[in-house]
């Protein structure tokens, strides 16, 4: 019997800790999208334009329905794997190709993600930019200009 009540634990833990926080990201990412879309809607049916809006909307819309899905194609086969190690598993040649490629999705989840936000998002390459060059954005370096010194 200790070895069914090991097994409960392991679902349980895996229920709570992966596939319980997996589901609600994934369902309020959702939500997320759905609430900015109507907003855009709206705000696009106030000014009568939505052209530069449009291309935002659908950027935004890329961004967070790309990383949510990379997240959960990637993480998946770790949920999985998770519940079914076992000794017995272990030994199977086939498991273990398995294993490795659910640990090599799970890291590609982490390293893409990264790629994804410098690709649509011109704001997160901005920082970037300045983080590792050191230099402060073209918006504040102009407005350090018009702002008069107290000095002066």
């Amino acid at each position: 019997m200790r070895g069914r009540e090991q097994q409960v634990y392991q679902v349980m833990l895996e229920l709570v800790f992966k596939i319980g926080p997996t589901l609600l990201l994934a369902g309020l990412n959702l939500r997320i999208m759905l609430v900015y879309r109507r907003a855009c809607n709206k705000r696009r049916r106030r000014r009568q334009s939505g052209g530069g809006y449009l291309a935002e909307e659908r950027r935004l819309m890329l961004l967070l329905g790309s990383t949510s899905l990379l997240f959960l194609v990637c993480v998946s086969p770790m949920v999985f794997l998770n519940l079914t190690l076992s000794q017995d598993n272990l030994a199977h040649f086939a498991y273990q190709v398995f294993r490795a490629l659910a640990n090599l999705l799970e890291v590609t989840n982490y390293s893409l993600t990264f790629y994804i936000y410098c690709l649509f998002s011109e704001d997160f390459r901005n920082t970037l930019r300045r983080t590792f060059t050191g230099a402060s954005s073209v918006g504040s370096s102009i407005q350090q200009q018009r702002t008069p010194s107290p000095i002066s």
